[in-house]
């Protein structure tokens, strides 16, 4: 479920077309070809092998470019060479990676309304404070109606963004989804 909208934010993402795109599709590229990465740090004439473009999803990556991107992130700390010679992720690519995916999550609003209401309702710890605040932020973003402090009010299915969210802030034991047709002063958010 939660697979479905981050993939879903990706795509998007990817298909913008800005540098942060074009370096995450390479970061992408080289996560899924681990073994061709792998084959690559050992021998990089691999571009003689495998010709001068690599296509991803309709993008050619030229090796010039390719090189240098990958010297960027490795620079920024985002990539590594594992034991094994095989670029990989670092922990902190990992969550650059996650905040950005996070962060254009967004909310498809139906044709037609079902009837129901979503309430999410969360009760975080104070030592927890950033990932709360993170947690509202991301919902006033979805267009949530505040019914009460910690209780918000949405009109259109949104399960796995929320869950995927908390998850992100790791806060999902103490977040609630639940879903109702009936809504005490209803008009008021209509």
């Amino acid at each position: 479920m939660e697979y479905k909208k981050i993939k879903k934010a990706a795509e998007l993402f990817l298909q913008s077309n800005t540098l942060p795109a074009m370096m995450t599709k390479i970061v992408l590229v080289l996560v899924a070809t681990g073994l061709i990465i792998s084959v690559a740090a050992m021998a990089p004439n691999m571009f003689k092998i495998l010709g001068k473009n690599i296509k991803f999803r309709g993008t050619k990556f030229k090796e010039k470019k390719f090189r240098l991107t990958v010297q960027q992130l490795k620079h920024r700390g985002l990539l590594k060479l594992n034991q094994n010679g095989k670029l990989e992720l670092t922990p902190e690519g990992f969550q650059n990676l996650n905040k950005y995916l996070i962060k254009n999550i967004r909310i498809e609003k139906p044709k037609s309304w079902d009837g129901l209401w979503r309430i999410v309702l969360f009760d975080i710890p104070n030592d927890k404070r950033k990932s709360r605040d993170g947690l509202r932020h991301c919902i006033k973003k979805f267009g949530f109606y505040q019914f009460q402090k910690s209780v918000w009010v949405f009109p259109y299915p949104c399960r796995e963004e929320i869950e995927t969210t908390a998850s992100f802030w790791n806060i999902n034991k103490y977040v609630e989804i639940i879903e109702t047709n009936v809504l005490p002063d209803q008009g008021k958010i209509l």
